[in-house]
């Protein structure tokens, strides 16, 4: 059997049998794996119960992910408390080891052309749906899409879009946390973009990157829609 994030590896492997698109866990899925792994086929306590619940929240559908955590929770004292620590810093057990080292794979086997597509992304909010034809448009104002006619120019970022899509770096509908964790990193160290949040104190000084991005929170648009301008007369 053969894994891979990259849709094209599976399509040449087609003549072993037809590749199998893994989908996501159900919440119910999530945790009924987590319960199995933790309690080993018992049932777990009322008094876990809530806790652990967060847990294949956090877990986000991925088996991997339920497997690992299932192996820390198991080696810890059955308390709400310490399960509900794991659920609120779970990034810090997932995004550290296993996962990174799976995206830091693909995103080394990745044309030049396409990494500042995909750090382009982190200009959106986490969670943010976004709409294919923006991205596109943003793309191709910012020059990413170079050396083709400009009736092709949205042709060549809708393959732009789909390479990222076939290595599983992107997905339709949904946000990839994980990725978007280690985009941010890297666009960090490779002076790409510096995102920033109005009126905060701890923000450092603009450094030399060629792009910023400001967030605005949905409370200070809410407060800039409501507020009347007076001017002095």
């Amino acid at each position: 059997m053969v894994t891979t994030r990259i849709e094209r590896v599976a399509t040449h492997l087609q003549h072993c049998g037809e590749p199998y698109s893994l989908r996501f866990l159900t919440m119910e899925e999530s945790w009924e794996l987590l319960e199995k792994k933790v309690f080993q086929g018992e049932s777990c306590p009322p008094d876990l119960l809530e806790a652990g619940l967060q847990v294949a929240k956090h877990c986000k559908g991925l088996p991997l992910v339920i497997v690992l955590i299932a192996g820390i929770i198991t080696k810890m004292e059955r308390q709400a408390s310490m399960w509900m620590e794991i659920a609120s810093d779970l990034s810090s057990y997932v995004l550290g080891e296993q996962s990174m080292k799976v995206i830091q794979s693909s995103y080394d086997r990745l044309e030049d052309h396409l990494k500042p597509c995909l750090f382009y992304m982190t200009l959106y909010p986490e969670d943010w749906m976004i709409q294919v034809s923006d991205l596109m448009m943003l793309w191709m104002a910012e020059e990413f899409v170079l050396h083709v006619d400009k009736e092709n120019m949205e042709e060549a970022s809708r393959i732009f879009l789909n390479d990222l899509l076939s290595r599983s770096l992107v997905m339709v509908s949904l946000r990839d946390y994980e990725v978007r964790e280690f985009c941010l990193k890297k666009l960090t160290e490779e002076k790409f973009m510096q995102l920033t949040v109005p009126y905060n104190p701890y923000q450092h000084s603009y450094s030399m990157e060629s792009r910023l991005g400001v967030y605005i929170h949905d409370d200070l648009v809410k407060q800039l829609d409501h507020y009347e301008y007076q001017l002095d007369k």
